[in-house]
């Protein structure tokens, strides 16, 4: 059975920028994006959120690889992080959750490299009655290491976590969330996200980097679980039109019924935008071309990119 539905729209960023600056120019741009609920609250005041993630061989099954993901949290204070939720998934490889994918669109921006994936996803969770004492336990001994001092894991990957001995480890990952809204759409989550893959479960410091951008409606999530616990038999219903998804930023007096689609596709191309400027190497601002359009982006790429997007 499926427990969770999720709708992401995650960006793969090959960012060859030291971290240090990647973090300055997000904390900084606050004309694109606010602090959850308080607006008036600095991006740089915002604590991250920390997930250990771990590979790990099936139990009960050699064959198969399960996925362990701890999230870490803490206040606004910024105390000391504490594990604060666990689940457990099927993993087919380290590198990714195997979920059934009923809906997949990729876009890519041919003139920066940015790729997007529109994806309707389901979460290949275990089921709580196969969840072992064995992995209870492995779960439960996950602990917070503080980081030496002078030392900020956001920026240098530092491992904050440790685990208990009783599971060989095939990987861990360690992911850092910063997560936002978007200033013209509230509604709409970002979170950056910077994964750092370690060597075994010893090293404190990762052997490779990515960072990754992923925007969401949280309440696309609420509509799709109506139908995640559906009984044997019982076929799964819900709008597959565009409608309920997108909410306009406005309303609109022509009632035309993509418009909030179009307002999402705006949103898409200012952050686009922004992490084409992310990607440079310099800090000087984009400016816009003649033939642009309002958001200065060149028309054809506009274009193209709803024409990626749409099909």
């Amino acid at each position: 059975m499926l427990a969770t539905i999720l709708i992401l729209i995650p960006l793969s960023l090959q960012l060859g920028r030291p971290a240090r600056d990647v973090l300055h120019d997000i904390h900084h741009a606050d004309k694109l994006f606010q602090a959850i609920g308080i607006s008036d609250e600095s991006l740089a005041t915002i604590p991250p959120q920390y997930t250990a993630i771990f590979y790990l061989r099936h139990p009960d099954k050699a064959e198969e690889m399960i996925q362990l993901e701890v999230d870490f949290k803490t206040d606004a204070a910024g105390g000391e992080f504490e594990p604060s939720k666990a689940l457990w998934r099927k993993a087919s490889k380290p590198d990714a959750v195997s979920q059934a994918a009923p809906l997949e669109a990729s876009n890519v921006r041919l003139h920066s490299g940015i790729s997007w994936q529109l994806k309707i996803s389901a979460d290949n969770l275990v089921d709580p009655s196969r969840i072992t004492s064995r992995m209870e336990t492995f779960a439960s001994g996950i602990e917070y290491k503080k980081p030496p001092p002078n030392t900020d894991p956001a920026v240098s990957g530092y491992k904050i976590f440790t685990s208990p001995g009783n599971f060989a480890v095939l990987g861990t990952e360690q992911r850092t969330t910063f997560r936002y809204c978007l200033k013209a759409q509230a509604k709409l989550i970002v979170e950056f996200q910077r994964y750092d893959v370690y060597d075994g479960d010893n090293p404190r410091l990762p052997s490779t980097t990515q960072w990754a951008l992923s925007l969401y409606d949280r309440e696309w999530d609420l509509k799709l679980s109506e139908n995640a616990k559906l009984g044997v038999g019982h076929a799964a219903s819900w709008d597959p039109h565009a409608k309920p998804f997108f909410t306009p930023d406005k309303a609109s007096a022509s009632g035309e019924a993509d418009t909030g689609f179009k307002d999402f596709l705006s949103h898409t191309r200012a952050i686009g935008k922004f992490l084409d400027g992310l990607k440079a190497d310099s800090r000087e601002p984009a400016t816009a071309m003649s033939g642009s359009t309002k958001d200065g982006q060149p028309a054809d790429e506009r274009k193209q990119d709803e024409q990626q997007l749409l099909f």
